[in-house]
Parts: structure tokens; sequence; C-alpha cells
């Protein structure tokens, strides 16, 4: 909200030259319980069981981006830290495949000289300066 409090009287053409990137997790567990109403004899009953299945995961992360010209494919992200999506695997996951190339022009993206890279901050962004050396060398100017 800060970003766009302190941009809202920006022209268009300063809102144009911009990639905006964010990302979500969707909880994909099911917790409680499912009532069915049955009769006494039903109990056994095929549609009168709750099946279960349990995979492991109980969250998705996806990432995704959009420009006025421009919108990313979504990115599953898988993690490989004991937390969940670090940012290594940002870099590797985003940066690299969809952001990078996008800068570059192999994508459909009309990227600019003046064109932006916009990301909040989120942890697996990198610190400060973890990721930002590894952006320039990818093609992808940040926002200051």
């Amino acid at each position: 909200m800060t970003y766009g409090r302190d941009h809202w009287q920006k022209p268009v053409k300063f809102w144009q030259q911009h990639m905006y990137s964010d990302e979500c997790i969707f909880d994909i567990s099911k917790w409680g319980s499912t009532w069915v109403t049955r009769l006494p004899h039903e109990r056994y009953h095929d549609n009168c069981l709750q099946h279960t299945f349990y995979s492991g995961r109980g969250s998705v992360h996806i990432w995704g981006a959009i420009s006025q010209n421009w919108k990313s494919p979504l990115v599953f992200l898988c993690g490989t830290g004991k937390k969940g999506v670090t940012a290594k695997d940002y870099q590797e996951q985003v940066l690299e495949p969809v952001v990078s190339p996008a800068f570059l022009g192999l994508y459909d993206y009309m990227a600019s000289p003046d064109s932006q890279y916009i990301e909040d901050q989120a942890p697996i962004h990198g610190t400060r300066w973890a990721l930002v050396e590894v952006k320039s060398d990818l093609g992808i100017s940040l926002h200051p």
C-alpha cells in the first residue's frame, strides 16, 4: 500500500514500464470433519463414508507477475528449505527461468531501458543485498 500511496500521481507511462510480481500460499489441507446424514442401516454405504487421503502437503506456494503488456506464467514453487521456499529456490525457479528471459526480450514482455522489476519485501526475495547482485547479473533492473 505504501508504494501505491507514494506513486499514485505518477503518469500512466510510469506504471506501464514496471513488472509487478507477487507470491501467494494456498492452504490445500482439509481440517475438520464432514458430517454425513445417514440412516442406521447405511453405516457402511460408500456414499456415506468420508474417504481420506494424506498427500504430505498442506499448502501450495505460487508466484506470478504482470505488466502493462505481459503476464507471466504461473509458477508453482517447490521449497527445498526446512521452512519451505528459500531465496535460492526463488532464484532458480523464478528469476532465472522467467524474469531474466523476460527482461532480455525472450518472452513477449516489451522491456524498455526504464523497465523495473517490482517485488514486495517477502523473505524469499533475499535480504537487502543477497540477491541484488544476482538480479543485476541476470539483467533484471530493480526498483530502488
